[in-house]
């Protein structure tokens, strides 16, 4: 049986946002633009990042960090 999009789209906001969750978490870990293809303004945004974090490493953080803050506000609502 094919699933249409149209049929994602009509479910309600939280299951398709566990949708994409589960899809997002699917990709490799090393997924590249390639891979996941990056808009000029988020390829500007992680260069953006990349030079902060050359500048002041001592002010940056782990993606592991970001994930489990990101986490904790989700559950946290």
């Amino acid at each position: 049986m094919a699933i249409k999009i149209e049929q994602l789209l009509e479910l309600p906001p939280a299951e398709r946002y566990l949708l994409a969750e589960i899809l997002w978490n699917s990709l490799p870990e090393d997924a590249g633009p390639d891979v996941v293809p990056l808009s000029p303004r988020e390829k500007r945004e992680i260069d953006l990042a990349l030079a902060e974090m050359e500048r002041d490493p001592a002010g940056s953080r782990s993606y592991e960090e970001i994930v489990a803050e990101l986490r904790r506000q989700r559950q946290g609502r």
